[in-house]
């Protein structure tokens, strides 16, 4: 029997991003008709749009506000560069098969529960704005915006011939502010903690965390459509493999039809 992954990706995203939110609330600001209409991707299946559920829904507002009003309630006063990190997009899922056991169980609501809390306790509930739970694509997955929030004064280096002492009391009567850094809150050490904390959360549902250092890839098949036909996750050592695989499978289903990817990277 094989053992199903508990897979959880960290994507820093710039600015609010707009384009994300609308792809992942499946609505866009329509500025002719002055309000949001209902929008679907390419790899999206607008007929099953209605199964998606929202379990952490800015209320009466877009994800992207969301995010911006987090960071104002949060009193961020240090001066903000058009291009910092204002969220981090986690997607929680595992393969087609262990999620699809996971719905026909009727645990699917328990997970996507068990994924929330996690987040929440590893960043602060009050920096999780919200969280989707996506149905309408071939595998289920939930996507959770976390706002990089911290506090404190930033980590500096000192200067030569400064010691810690010294340090200490020249920053001791400095304000403590909330700032945004994701370097901080997403440091090698937490990465690892956070991989390791989710695979022994979701071990109730039968998964497992892959090899720890390890690089893996997602390889995509989508037909002219842009719909996604296939996908598999592979460690990197074996792409040329995998790339050959999929080659093959495009040549005898006619190749002028089907087209494959490498759409993402896992850090483990």
């Amino acid at each position: 029997m094989t053992m199903s992954y508990a897979v959880i990706t960290i994507k820093k995203q710039k600015g609010n991003a707009g384009g994300l939110s609308a792809d992942i609330e499946r609505k866009i600001w329509n500025p002719i008709k002055n309000k949001y209409v209902t929008y679907t991707p390419n790899n999206a299946d607008a007929t099953r749009t209605k199964l998606n559920k929202e379990y952490i829904k800015p209320e009466g507002i877009s994800r992207a506000q969301a995010i911006e009003n987090r960071i104002k309630d949060a009193k961020v006063i240090r001066g903000i560069r058009t291009d910092a990190i204002k969220c981090l997009n986690i997607v929680t899922t595992s393969d087609h098969e262990k999620m699809m056991e996971i719905e026909r169980s009727g645990h699917l609501d328990e997970w996507a529960h068990d994924c929330i809390q996690f987040c929440q306790e590893q960043f602060g509930k009050e920096n999780v704005v919200a969280a989707t739970l996506h149905m309408d694509q071939k595998t289920p997955h939930l996507h959770i915006a976390v706002v990089p929030i911290v506090q404190g004064q930033a980590k500096k280096q000192i200067k030569s011939g400064e010691t810690a002492d010294t340090k200490k009391r020249r920053y001791k009567k400095q304000i403590v502010t909330a700032r945004l850094s994701s370097k901080e809150v997403l440091t090698r050490i937490k990465l690892k903690i956070i991989q390791a904390e989710f695979a022994k959360l979701m071990t109730k549902y039968g998964m497992e965390r892959g090899i720890e250092g390890t690089q893996k890839h997602k390889i995509t098949i989508y037909d002219t459509n842009n719909t996604e036909k296939c996908s598999l996750y592979y460690n990197k050592k074996d792409e040329n493999k995998i790339i050959e695989f999929f080659n093959e499978i495009l040549h005898n289903t006619n190749n002028n039809k089907y087209d494959y990817e490498i759409t993402s990277k896992i850090n483990d």
